[in-house]
């Protein structure tokens, strides 16, 4: 009976683990923007000065004036929109897509980690401003219901908290 136990649970254990590793996660097509921007593998982490949510599985980080990352996660954060304080894995000096984590603290301060599936860099703060409206579904065609011009967004509207 023993014997039979420790195979049944040998079996279990391997089905178990081998189809976790067959399940892979899939990012959205939406974050499919290859062709669009550029995609890079790493970014320096030192100068990070702000950060802005476009959704549940992607932020801008802001390092300076003008020079905007797109990080993309590998599956979404569903307290992100609601937080004002981020914290990010890096290796070395460098924060790396594929290797290093957003780090969320809900509101029991329970600590969750998010990998880092992408990162793409924005040429500049217009390019950033069409791609957040992109993701984040805005499709504003610059005119209001009263035909008057809608004024445009700012680069990241509030301060927000990072550490690294």
């Amino acid at each position: 009976m023993k014997t039979f136990l420790k195979i049944y649970t040998a079996v279990f254990f391997f089905l178990t683990v081998s189809s976790c590793a067959i399940v892979s996660i899939q990012v959205p097509e939406k974050y499919d923007l290859d062709g669009e921007l550029e995609q890079v593998t790493s970014i320096f982490k030192y100068g990070i000065t702000d950060w802005e949510e476009v959704d549940t599985q992607s932020l801008i980080l802001q390092k300076g004036p003008g020079e905007y990352y797109l990080l993309v996660l590998k599956i979404p954060a569903p307290e992100l929109p609601f937080l004002n304080r981020i914290k990010l894995t890096s290796t070395g000096d460098m924060i790396r897509a594929g290797m290093d984590d957003v780090i969320l603290y809900n509101l029991s301060h329970i600590r969750q980690s998010y990998p880092i599936d992408r990162i793409y860099r924005f040429k500049d703060s217009e390019q950033m401003r069409t791609f957040r409206d992109r993701l984040e579904g805005n499709r504003d065609t610059g005119q209001n219901d009263d035909n008057t011009v809608s004024p445009a967004k700012s680069g990241l509207p509030r301060k927000n908290g990072v550490e690294i």
